[in-house]
């Protein structure tokens, strides 16, 4: 009898319990249907009268004028729609502005995925969205390219390893001899950055450089240069260019690409200094480049910087022995290693000293510095600095 009455009560609890199933899986169902109607674009809400489904990308811009139909192949007007309201191809455009080149390349893949554009639609209109993609995507690939050899010591030789760490390498059959060297100082990344950007004041602290001369430059991003090089053996000389690309976002750093000013260039931009037909020119390799990356303050809150530097030169020698040039990087390294660390303590010592003149003279490039340093410490390290 008890398992009968048992039995009566689990059947009636069961059924109560399957109608409140029941009932919260119809609610459910219908929140459901009322999240997706809401969620559609208002032409493809249920009405009584059908309208025509809107292009998917209006479901992005709503509230904003209504634009053309944008497909590929890319009109004109749309091209010029997507400059004014589109806003991965607005951040594109001041993206490549600064700089950044990844961040562009990353807001071009968005505009071509959100659209079913190709790149080759927007390369088309250059003139209208002011925007290189082809520019954008070479750099893109170039900047990485960069990165991963930098990070990669196979096939390299260590020179010398305290404080400064120097690898050398040199590829057999080949006149190209490769050094790769990184140090951390205890300065700003603006104060590194200066030794660089003020490329004309490095005969003033580094005695084996000679004619240092500033070609041309287009400041933050761009810098053509002329410098001699003392050797023992030689005396050299290189033109080059150093294009920045802001990359502190997706890898904490600023790159700079090195490579060879053209002749074209050099006889734009100069004229060279009068000693430089005394000189032997070396020329810079592909993948050349130096990488400078602020680090969060140390222990006693002083500035950090992480600077990188690789490069492939050709001394166009009929034969230098790769061990000569090890050893001598050897024997070089920790005379180098010192001087920089003692320029960093000195040279900006003084307020109205000539780098702190040019600091203060170049706020588009030494306070743009400090304030990306100072957005990259809380992004990346959840730290305040000061700066």
């Amino acid at each position: 009898m008890e398992v009968e009455e048992l039995l009566r009560s689990w059947d009636h609890d069961h059924s109560i319990i399957l109608g409140k199933l029941d009932y919260i899986s119809k609610t459910l169902q219908q929140r459901q249907d009322l999240s997706k109607a809401e969620l559609l674009p208002r032409a493809q809400q249920p009405t009584q009268v059908s309208a025509p489904s809107t292009p998917p990308h209006h479901e992005v811009y709503r509230g904003q004028p209504e634009g053309p139909h944008i497909s590929s192949p890319l009109s004109g007007e749309a091209a010029l729609w997507l400059k004014q309201h589109d806003p991965s191809i607005i951040s594109a455009c001041k993206s490549a502005t600064a700089g950044e080149v990844l961040a562009a390349k990353a807001a071009i893949d968005a505009v071509c995925a959100r659209h079913g554009l190709q790149r080759s639609d927007l390369q088309a209109h250059l003139g209208i969205l002011g925007l290189d993609v082809e520019t954008v995507d070479e750099d893109a690939v170039n900047v990485k390219k960069m990165l991963q050899e930098l990070a990669d010591d196979g096939g390299w030789t260590v020179s010398y390893n305290h404080g400064l760490r120097v690898l050398y390498r040199h590829l057999r059959n080949t006149k190209v001899h490769s050094v790769k060297m990184q140090a951390e100082f205890e300065a700003p990344m603006w104060h590194v950055m200066a030794l660089m950007v003020e490329f004309d004041l490095t005969s003033t602290w580094n005695t084996h450089m000679q004619d240092t001369v500033i070609l041309h430059s287009e400041l933050p991003l761009l810098t053509c240069i002329y410098g001699g090089l003392w050797t023992p053996f030689l005396l050299f000389d290189t033109v080059a260019k150093a294009e920045a690309f802001d990359i502190g976002l997706e890898d904490r750093s600023v790159l700079a690409r090195l490579s060879n000013l053209s002749d074209a260039e050099v006889e734009l931009y100069g004229p060279l200094p009068p000693a430089h037909k005394k000189r032997r020119r070396a020329t810079i390799g592909s993948g050349s480049c130096f990488r400078l990356e602020p680090l969060p303050p140390g222990p006693d809150g002083k500035h950090r910087t992480r600077a990188t530097a690789m490069a492939h030169i050709n001394p166009h020698l009929p034969f230098v022995p790769a061990f000569l040039v090890n050893f001598i990087l050897r024997v070089a390294s920790p005379f180098a290693y010192r001087m920089m660390s003692k320029v960093l303590k000195e040279l900006f010592k003084e307020p109205d000293s000539i780098f702190n003149q040019r600091i203060a003279a170049r706020p588009e490039v030494y306070q743009m510095c400090k304030d990306r340093t100072k957005h990259l410490m809380m992004y990346h390290y959840g730290v305040h600095i000061d700066v």
